[in-house]
């Protein structure tokens, strides 16, 4: 095969990205682009371009985890201050006393869910 060209080197690292992700390790990837006569020097640029694809599908797989860990947190919040707010609303309507409207962690937990929520979006349309 021989030296590729700019069109072969992005195809060759579509492939071997393909395969890493199936399961089939560098050494393999490397074997294989060696018997098909691959100079080393494009062998080592396609690896790289691999891992470096590896690593940045990582990263996004953990910047979602944290966001639906937010989106979670959030939701939280807002049930806590719903749930404060009925509470305190009934036993006021058998003690005769003021209840509490809780606002603050019903709007602080809407905001967090909400920019978590905007984030993940962002991030399904980025992969």
């Amino acid at each position: 095969m021989g030296a590729l060209d700019a069109e072969q080197l992005k195809e060759t690292i579509e492939q071997a990205f393909s395969k890493q992700q199936s399961g089939v390790s560098y050494a393999e990837i490397r074997n294989h682009l060696e018997s098909q006569d691959v100079p080393d020097d494009q062998i080592s640029y396609v690896i790289i371009q691999v891992d470096e694809q590896v690593l940045a599908n990582a990263l996004t797989a953990a910047k979602r985890k944290k966001t639906f860990q937010y989106m979670i947190l959030g939701a939280m919040l807002c049930l806590a201050g719903v749930v404060i707010t009925i509470s305190t609303y009934f036993t006021s309507q058998v003690d005769n006393r003021i209840f509490i409207i809780a606002f603050a962690p019903f709007i602080g937990g809407y905001m967090v869910f909400r920019r978590a929520y905007n984030r993940y979006r962002e991030s399904k349309k980025d992969a």
